[in-house]
């Protein structure tokens, strides 16, 4: 067989390959229900915004493109199958060896069939599809340096931030693989059409005070332990595919690097698996935080794994098994057949049924999710009735607290999902069972603002001080306080310690109690406490402690030391 006949057979088993993919994944979309993430993006596409509390905002405008086509879970995930395949195709473009090779690769990798280039819609998707394209140009831009090329990386490099903030670390590795690119003029043009491309969400940002930037990087933080780092080394192991993880990794990262792209290829991998290994001691790093680099660890295992035909045996009776048991749970997550507890794959099953029992629990009462704000998106998908989260003080805190959808409940009868000491229950078809307790008049306590004022922060064990504290109700409506936490919150302080552990939780302050403060206003009050009596660094916060919800408000905590 020639040449030309060899590569027109390679052509039509590729797409034949591409066409199957996307066919699965769209069948896929259109059978498995909606994973909590993707509830959550939903939101985001019906309120379009130049940015959002957990991720740039291009995740929200491919969702709200497919969800015009089609109202159901495949309009939510149409786009993302689209170019999920896409992906393929452009990583399929800068491999050389047979096809067979690439498709049980591709097929074998779990994260591919997700994350990568799957039917989620989530950001790791677009994220990933423009980490592919960067890559195809950056290919012919290292042969031709070329202003066209460098506006068509600028864009790509726009769709990699807008996508997800971990492009910034394609691009660093990029460019730290070759460092020469800073004597190229073409490169600093392309810099500054990525500058001009993200102005509008960095205003969007600044007006908002920067939440995603503090919430990835200060609040998320759990400090070092040992379990997430085990957690990232299994993590990738699976993701990457438990049996050929070990075969894809050696042929990718064994062999020289033998021209500036394949080193750039390595680069990023490299430097994706370390910096998330590093980051691990700081933090729990999701599995599929390193997406990204699937595209280049694909290119770069593919050549040197053709070449060797007992590492291709091993590779087709490594591969073969996986790509059964993947297809396996993921015929399972669509046709509800998750055994029970499977954690992830359990989040596709039962939510459409779940929504309509607690609709009807509710009896036309707005329903209310505390820290749930995913639960309250499926909530809204899947009934079509307006609902919002709220979340305690040291819950995590997402969109819900950016929209203040609750404001517009204020004053009236709710039910109160996931209630702390809840009045009833409800068990629904998809196996779990949910406190509620119904409320006749809420009043959004997370709206209002406290601040500390101590006389001093270095202080002794033991010592009684008086504290001032500023209440400000940035809401319309009035907000009520009592004395036992039964209907309405009691105002409290608690202290905790620098791991986060409670040293006194929701003391009453005897000074404010049974009292109101009226909408748009600020109340001034002071208070006596005593300090904790052992060493330590503390930060003191006001609260306001419910015995429906647990501790509420949005506090500035007060940082103490005790010497």
């Amino acid at each position: 067989m020639n040449i030309k006949n060899a590569n027109i057979k390679n052509n039509i088993i590729i797409a034949l390959f591409l066409v199957l993919w996307f066919i699965i994944n769209l069948l896929q979309s259109a059978f498995t229900g909606l994973a909590n993430d993707e509830a959550y993006y939903w939101m985001y596409s019906q309120y379009p915004a130049w940015g959002y509390f957990d991720h740039p905002p291009m995740v929200a405008v491919l969702i709200s493109a497919g969800y015009h086509l089609f109202s159901n879970e495949l309009g939510v995930r149409i786009i993302f199958c689209l170019l999920g395949t896409l992906t393929l195709l452009l990583t399929y473009k800068m491999t050389s060896g047979p096809p067979v090779i690439f498709i049980l690769i591709a097929s074998a990798i779990a994260l591919n069939h997700t994350h990568v280039a799957g039917f989620l819609a989530i950001p790791d998707i677009p994220l990933v599809f423009f980490t592919a394209l960067f890559f195809v140009l950056y290919k012919k831009y290292l042969e031709k340096d070329s202003y066209w090329l460098a506006v068509m990386l600028g864009l790509s490099v726009t769709g990699m931030f807008y996508s997800k903030y971990h492009g910034l670390l394609v691009i660093i590795f990029v460019f730290l693989s070759n460092l020469s690119l800073i004597k190229r003029k073409s490169a600093w043009f392309m810099v500054a059409l990525v500058v001009a491309a993200m102005i509008p969400h960095l205003i969007w940002q600044i007006r908002h005070e920067f939440p995603t930037f503090r919430y990835h990087l200060i609040t998320r933080s759990d400090g070092f332990e040992f379990e997430n780092i085990i957690n990232y080394l299994y993590s990738q192991v699976l993701i990457a595919g438990p049996l050929i993880a070990p075969l894809i990794l050696y042929y990718a990262l064994s062999g020289k690097s033998t021209g500036i792209f394949e080193r750039s290829l390595k680069f990023t991998v490299i430097g994706f698996l370390v910096f998330f290994f590093l980051s691990s001691f700081r933090d729990h790093i999701e599995a599929h935080w390193t997406a990204a680099a699937y595209v280049p660890l694909m290119v770069l295992a593919h050549k040197p794994l053709s070449r060797h035909d007992k590492a291709v045996r091993w590779l087709r009776n490594l591969a073969v098994p996986t790509i059964i048991l993947i297809m396996v749970m993921r015929i399972m997550a669509a046709f509800n057949g998750v055994p029970y507890p499977v954690k992830y794959l359990d989040e596709f099953n039962g939510w459409k049924v779940w929504a309509e029992e607690i609709k009807q629990t509710a009896k036309g009462r707005a329903v209310i999710f505390l820290n749930k704000y995913q639960f309250a998106a499926k909530y809204t998908f899947y009934t079509g009735d307006n609902s919002c989260s709220v979340n305690g003080v040291f819950a995590r805190k997402s969109q819900y607290n950016l929209w203040n959808f609750e404001d517009s409940l204020a004053g009236k009868p709710v039910m109160l999902h996931k209630s702390l000491q809840p009045t009833g229950m409800i068990k629904t078809p998809n196996r779990r069972e949910h406190g509620y307790s119904f409320i006749d008049i809420f009043q959004p306590y997370n709206r209002i603002e406290t601040e500390l004022f101590l006389p001093a922060d270095i202080l002794g064990p033991g010592d009684t001080l008086t504290v001032r504290c500023k209440l400000r109700n940035s809401g319309k409506y009035p907000v009520h306080y009592e004395n036992t936490g039964k209907t309405h919150p009691v105002l409290s302080y608690t202290i905790r310690d620098e791991k986060g552990s409670f040293y006194r939780d929701h003391v009453p302050v005897k000074e404010y109690q049974d009292k109101t403060i009226p909408g748009k206003g600020t109340v001034d009050f002071s208070f006596k406490f005593v300090t904790p009596d052992k060493p330590g660094r503390y930060n003191v916060y006001m609260v306001y402690w419910w015995q429906a919800t647990g501790h509420l408000g949005d506090p500035r905590p007060a940082v103490i030391t005790v010497k």
